[in-house]
């Protein structure tokens, strides 16, 4: 078992690590984004939401790692807003439709659903994928 001695260090690399994918996305965020672009508007989007997971996951290991050897500290995180999305299945893909929003993504997958419709909406309202929850309200 890891003392907390040892867990520090990985808790102050997690937060590097953080930090680091907070200025990556602040910079892909500033880039002049060219309107009549929709390639580049594409790809700029798919970075963000693929720096947002980044976040995500960096997240996630620094919650486990405080209630895991800091309990006693550990805080309650902030709770998420909460999306109303819409499946359906057509032909290979699944269809995500966030009507609060206005917006659809589609996933291969029926796995990969939650995680596509946070992304997107994180991406969607600046926020991050864990201060977003969905809820399925209809699924075909």
């Amino acid at each position: 078992m890891d003392s907390p001695a040892q867990v520090v260090p990985a808790a102050a690399d997690t937060i590097d690590q953080r930090a680091h994918v907070d200025d990556e996305i602040a910079n892909a965020l500033a880039e002049p984004q060219d309107s009549g672009n929709t390639r580049c508007m594409l790809r700029a989007r798919q970075r963000i939401a693929e720096k947002r997971r980044e976040q995500f996951e960096l997240d996630c290991l620094r919650e486990a790692l405080g209630h895991r050897f800091f309990p006693a500290q550990a805080k309650p995180a902030k709770p998420p807003r909460c999306f109303d999305i819409t499946i359906t299945y057509n032909g290979c893909w699944w269809k995500v439709e966030i009507p609060e929003i206005r917006g659809i993504t589609k996933t291969r997958r029926r796995e990969d659903v939650e995680m596509s419709a946070r992304e997107h909406i994180a991406v969607a309202i600046y926020a991050r994928i864990a201060e977003v929850a969905i809820r399925v309200v209809d699924a075909s």
